[in-house]
């Protein structure tokens, strides 16, 4: 191998290197909770019902990524309907998710109670 070769390989080999240390920096640190507040009030202007969210994380549920909430509130007493559910589990599509737009599989309520 010559000696340009080498010196190309050690900085791919450093740029992939540093990559991956961005993504697990950036794994480490994102928390979906600092967006909670944010998802409860799109959550409430859409369906025009107050929303109450407990914690947010990301999960693998089978192939895909899931967007598990641990306790979630639609409506309350001074609404004609209220749901509450101890968890919810969303299915993200992997093709939404590279092209940055959240595109929902499916939506499972796990033990909703009216």
């Amino acid at each position: 191998m010559s000696k340009s070769n080498r010196i190309y390989l050690f900085c791919f080999l450093t740029v992939i290197l540093l990559i991956g240390a961005w993504i697990a920096y950036f794994i480490i640190s994102f928390d979906l909770n600092d967006y909670r507040r944010h998802a409860e009030q799109r959550l409430a202007s859409i369906l025009s019902l107050p929303v109450a969210i407990g914690e947010m994380e990301y999960k693998f549920h089978g192939s895909r990524l899931a967007l598990e909430i641990t306790g979630i509130q639609i409506g309350d007493k001074n609404t004609p309907a209220e749901i509450n559910a101890p968890k919810l589990l969303v299915d993200l599509q992997w093709s939404g998710l590279l092209q940055r737009d959240f595109r929902f599989g499916t939506i499972s309520l796990l033990r909703p109670y009216i």
